[in-house]
C-alpha cells in the first residue's frame, strides 16, 4: 500500500497521511518554534510514512525547500500547491474569498466530515493547520483517483 502525505507548510506544521485507497490513516500538528528545528523535524516525519509515495506541499518559501530535498533523498514525488489549487475544488467559492476566521472554521468543518466519512476518529475540534492538510491531502487523493468526489 503506497501513501500520501499532505502538509500545511508553517513553523506550526500540519500534516495527514492517506493511504492509496484513500482512506485517511493520521494527522497531527507540530510546532517547532523555527526553521532550523522544523528543517532537523522533516526527515523523521517523512521517514515515520510507511510506503510514502507521494507528498503533497501547501506553501512555500524556504520551508518548502526542507521538506523538498529530503521527500528527494526518499525518492517521493512532491506535488507543490497554492491554497487556491486545492481550495477551488474542496470549497464553494464563496468559502474561500477572504482569509477570515469564517473560511478557518468552515475547514475544520468540512475536514471533520471527510474524516466522520470515513469512520476516521473525529476529535471535537481540529487546528486549522491540521484541518487544511487533511483537505489537502483528500484534494491529493481526488486528483490521483484514489477517491472519487
Amino acid at each position: 500500500m503506497n501513501t500520501l502525505l499532505a502538509v500545511d507548510l508553517g513553523v506550526k506544521t500540519g500534516y495527514a497521511l492517506y493511504s492509496n485507497q484513500g482512506e485517511f490513516i493520521r494527522y497531527h500538528s507540530q510546532n517547532f518554534g523555527n526553521a532550523q528545528r522544523l528543517k532537523k523535524g522533516v526527515y523523521g516525519i517523512l521517514k515515520s510514512c510507511e510506503n510514502l509515495q507521494y507528498l503533497y506541499l501547501e506553501g512555500g518559501g524556504k520551508l518548502e525547500k526542507f521538506w523538498i530535498k529530503e521527500a528527494k533523498k526518499l525518492g517521493v514525488k512532491v506535488i507543490q500547491l497554492h491554497a487556491h489549487d486545492w481550495r477551488n475544488e474542496i470549497y464553494p467559492a464563496a468559502k474561500h474569498q477572504d482569509k477570515s476566521k469564517q473560511t478557518k472554521i468552515f475547514a475544520e468543518k468540512k475536514a471533520l466530515e471527510i474524516l466522520s466519512k470515513q469512520d476516521a476518529p473525529t476529535p471535537s475540534s481540529l487546528t486549522h493547520d491540521v484541518a487544511e492538510a487533511i483537505l489537502i491531502g483528500y484534494f491529493g487523493c481526488l486528483q490521483l483517483g484514489w477517491i472519487k468526489p
